[in-house]
């Protein structure tokens, strides 16, 4: 899958694994996106979806801090936050939503 030589990016390496598990091309969604910033290991994911629409999802507390300010206005969550919301209702995860981006840095606790 993976030759030695150049180096390959973590947003390279994913499409390439992607492609190899459902054995097709990659996603042209996932080719066409920009990419915005990398780092040496993955933090926080930034996802944009029907459910959820624009949000980060931070591995830890710290980084979720970090995005706050960085990131005013985009709610964070933590993985554990994206467990809890599993479940509801999409009017009650807008609503949610709509606390974390009012109230910066807090957690959902239902």
């Amino acid at each position: 899958m993976f030759r030695r030589g150049a180096p390959v990016t973590f947003l390279e390496m994913a499409r390439r694994m992607r492609a190899e598990r459902r054995g097709a091309a990659a996603s042209p969604e996932l080719d066409a996106a920009p990419v915005v910033e990398t780092r040496e290991s993955v933090v926080a994911v930034r996802v944009r979806s029907p459910e959820y629409g624009d949000v980060w999802i931070a591995l830890d507390a710290t980084t979720a801090s970090e995005l706050v300010t960085e990131e005013p206005g985009v709610p964070v969550l933590q993985p554990l936050d994206v467990r809890r919301l599993r479940g509801k209702s999409p009017a009650a995860v807008r609503a949610v939503l709509e606390v974390l981006t009012g109230f910066p840095g807090s957690r959902v606790m239902q």
